[in-house]
């Protein structure tokens, strides 16, 4: 109940007049063969920022399509999208117990930037 109020509010803070907010931008995802939706991208990008780095805030597959090499492609595709944008870099953040996403990063190119430690003291 916590996490969903938390995430209300993290949208409405970062995308306060929803779709339309100024350099946010939400892509859908459709499987190339059958037009149907897997998946979607959000990132910010705003074309005065002095590296040109876009930030994606948001990457999902829909679990029916994961494993298929669709995440790959779909990061390709948003690659040159972005690269039209005028965009010189693409950065995200993920969550270290999210294997799968980190190696598809990996596989993709993107370096590790950052590193978070943390431990339960109990």
């Amino acid at each position: 109940e916590e996490a969903l109020q938390k995430s209300k509010e993290s949208f409405q803070h970062l995308l306060p007049d929803g779709l339309q907010t100024d350099h946010h931008f939400l892509l859908s995802l459709s499987k190339p063969d059958t037009n149907e939706s897997i998946g979607y991208f959000w990132y910010h990008f705003d074309e005065n920022h002095p590296q040109k780095e876009a930030f994606i805030y948001n990457f999902l597959i829909f679990e029916p399509y994961r494993g298929q090499g669709l995440g790959r492609r779909a990061l390709e595709s948003l690659e040159k999208h972005v690269k039209k944008q005028g965009v010189k870099k693409l950065s995200l953040h993920v969550f270290a117990h999210n294997k799968r996403a980190i190696h598809l990063y990996q596989q993709a190119m993107y370096d590790i930037t950052d590193i978070n430690m943390s431990k339960d003291i109990i």
